[in-house]
């Protein structure tokens, strides 16, 4: 039997900053790692029209790496079911997982190797993983429902080291100074508790695989990491604020410091690794993705018309938000005719802020049980059937769907018009400037379909797939459609579509550069550590780095 592993996912961990914080001395566990064992980036890419695509998306990241496959394979790409039939859109997060029935995770090994798995996000325990199991004890909305193998594990772990305060919780304005103390607070505690469980675990039954998670990067990443990102344009404003203050920084030193107590309580001849399957930067996803990419489709669709984000000054952007809530002061801004009324409208109570039955967009107040009603994208959902094209409410890349005749209930787009309404749309995007640098938004755009003809199940409900720039954008402009913005930021920090691994052990040579890995290439390492890529219960799509 091979030596131990013990394999240790640090949720939305970015590269960048990853060695930034090495060089300066800040992680002194993983740079020991790094220098003597292997470390290299991990890049994050589907399989689309032939083609590979830049992907950051939260929850299939991390089934991509539990199953080592793909989302073309496991049909898993999104947390947000689409109704063709009615236009509509539904997410309970917690049952939005992979079921991993086409495809099973890789460490349901049978009999012959013991395992523990703590708290990855998306798993769920599995019968034919031969160890104890916890799932959803904590982190940033993990997709997961809280049980475990045996039953009463997690009730046993939460009695012996306590509950994560954060799971379900970190969601509030990352202005809000209470908001912000609390929430940093509450990560260290969950830090020092999570360690503790996965050293409990190790201890009680000395698995051939220790996996676990440590989630509180992410939540530190969407709410601190304008504190710490000098490129981010509230940067100098609300780093004045925090005095100084680092907590992202801060948040992963905890983590550092927990993985060095994991790897002295582990066996002293276990293979170590840890790794990311994405990252965290300046975000120029959400404010792109689920504001202002709708409102670009409803001004293309609609020549004249404006819904939200009417053009504003090229000031500082937003820093002191009206509200506590990013819905509320971008709704706040939908578009008004008289200035008097749009100079009142952030100030106005929300029982004024519903829409009449007649307007184009919802209003996230009219007590819809739409779970989705606060993110911009779906104000727009009752005018999607009246669109040749709209954008999807998404927490990533942006995503477009075409209103497709014999797909789509109210379809007005002839097939044999898809590829050019394709197209079209596509060369007007890639037109979008950010008007404060003048330098475009669009980096990327992907086909998710050969044709309109082309419905295989295990595509993206998106005809479209954008990747913008890495940049935190606020505000658009556009021919045709004018400037739309400045627009509050919802969250500082935004996924980017690359990761990390390092590693140290028998196999791994000291010193050395990982090159040209993928996420699918982490699963084949970790069972060849273990001497049981053999064993897999499906052949993986990737390959073992060592």
């Amino acid at each position: 039997m091979a030596n131990p592993v013990v394999a240790i996912g640090l949720d939305a961990a970015d590269p960048i900053l990853i060695e930034e914080w090495m060089a300066a001395g800040h992680l002194p566990t993983l740079s020991r790692l790094r220098e003597e064992g292997a470390y290299g980036r991990v890049e994050n890419r589907v399989n689309l029209c032939g083609k590979t695509a830049k992907f950051s998306a939260t929850e299939p990241s991390w089934v991509i790496f539990s199953t080592g496959s793909k989302p073309d394979r496991t049909g898993y790409w999104d947390i947000i079911d689409y109704d063709a039939e009615n236009y509509e859109v539904h997410t309970v997060v917690a049952d939005r997982g992979y079921d991993f029935k086409e495809v099973p995770p890789f460490m349901a090994l049978g009999n012959d190797y013991k395992v523990a798995v703590f708290d990855v996000p998306l798993l769920e325990p599995n019968e034919k993983v031969n160890g104890p199991q916890i799932m959803g004890w904590g982190g940033h909305f993990t997709a997961n429902v809280s049980q475990s193998i045996p039953e009463n594990l997690l009730a046993e772990m939460n009695r012996r080291h306590g509950v994560c305060e954060v799971l379900g919780k970190d969601h509030g304005a990352f202005w809000d100074p209470s908001y912000g103390a609390w929430l940093e607070r509450e990560l260290s505690n969950s830090i020092t508790k999570r360690r503790d469980i996965i050293c409990d675990l190790m201890a009680q039954g000395q698995p051939d695989l220790m996996l676990g998670a440590f989630l509180e990067g992410h939540s530190a990443g969407h709410d601190f990491l304008h504190n710490t990102s000098k490129s981010h344009p509230i940067h100098a404003a609300m780093s004045a604020k925090a005095g100084g203050r680092q907590p992202m920084i801060d948040t992963f030193k905890k983590i550092d410091q927990a993985i060095g107590d994991i790897i002295k309580a582990a066996p002293e001849n276990a293979t170590i690794m840890v790794f990311s399957v994405h990252g965290m930067g300046d975000n120029g996803t959400d404010l792109l993705s689920m504001a202002i990419l709708p409102e670009i489709m409803y001004r293309y669709s609609f020549p004249g018309k404006v819904g939200i984000g009417a053009g504003g000054s090229l000031d500082e952007p937003v820093t002191k938000p009206v509200r506590k809530s990013w819905t509320a002061n971008v709704w706040s801004q939908r578009y008004e005719e008289s200035d008097v009324k749009r100079k009142l409208r952030p100030w106005m109570p929300s029982s004024m802020l519903k829409s009449d039955p007649e307007d184009d967009l919802c209003s996230p107040y009219e007590g819809t049980n739409q779970s989705l009603a606060w993110m911009p994208a779906t104000w727009y959902r009752r005018m999607w059937p009246k669109m040749r094209a709209f954008g999807m409410p998404t927490f990533w890349e942006g995503r477009i769907r075409i209103n497709l005749k014999g797909r789509d209930a109210h379809g007005l787009v002839e097939r044999e018009d898809y590829e050019k309404v394709c197209d079209e749309i596509s060369g007007f995007l890639m037109e979008l400037t950010n008007p404060r640098t003048g330098k475009p938004i669009v980096d990327t755009i992907t086909r998710t379909r050969h044709g309109a003809a082309d419905n295989n199940p295990h595509l993206p409900t998106a005809d479209l797939l954008i990747s913008w720039n890495e940049c935190a954008v606020d505000v658009v402009e556009g021919p045709g459609i004018g400037r739309i913005g400045p627009l509050p930021f919802n969250r500082s920090g935004g996924h980017r579509p690359r990761g990390f691994m390092v590693a140290k052990g028998e196999k791994v040579p000291a010193g050395s550069t990982v090159k040209d890995a993928e996420v699918i290439d982490l699963a084949p390492t970790i069972l060849s550590f273990m001497d049981a890529k053999d064993k897999a219960p499906v052949p993986l799509d990737g390959k073992a780095l060592f």
